[in-house]
């Protein structure tokens, strides 16, 4: 059985970093679905689910299923991650999200679901732990440009 991975996303300078960990996700099987948290108050105009969609479609080589964050995205995760829906969550959001993360306890919420977590930085500088993540939740990365494809900087 082939993992299937809800995608926490918005547009970050990280998103070629997200795309290359769905790729690989990809080669080993896995299934992909994406939800948008909305946008915050400060944030500007973010991605277009058309936009967003294939960009994942072309990293993964098939189709991504959608989620609608709801009201509260992370009660919507939380909510199709303990029905059983997600074995494997990507989360890859400004910062301004991860605040609203804590707020709702996601990070705890979804280590209490025993499934994996992998952060993307919403910034490639930022590779390593982000505070109130567990450290292991973000991938080592010696070059966040080599992984984007641009090579160092």
């Amino acid at each position: 059985m082939s993992a299937r991975v809800l995608v926490v996303a918005n547009r970050t300078a990280s998103t070629p970093a997200l795309l290359k960990e769905v790729e690989a996700r990809a080669h080993g099987g896995a299934e992909f679905s994406l939800l948008i948290p909305p946008d915050t108050p400060h944030d500007h105009a973010d991605w277009s689910l058309a936009d967003a969609l294939g960009l994942l479609e072309r990293a993964c080589g098939g189709t991504v299923d959608t989620v609608d964050a709801g009201a509260n995205s992370a009660d919507t995760i939380h909510r199709v991650v303990a029905a059983g829906d997600y074995d494997q969550v990507i989360v890859s959001t400004p910062e301004e999200h991860h605040r609203l993360w804590f707020h709702h306890d996601l990070p705890s919420r979804l280590t209490d679901l025993g499934v994996p977590v992998a952060v993307i930085p919403p910034e490639p500088h930022k590779w390593g732990p982000i505070e109130g993540f567990p450290p292991d939740w973000v991938p080592h990365a010696a070059s966040p440009g080599g992984i984007a494809g641009l090579g160092n900087y």
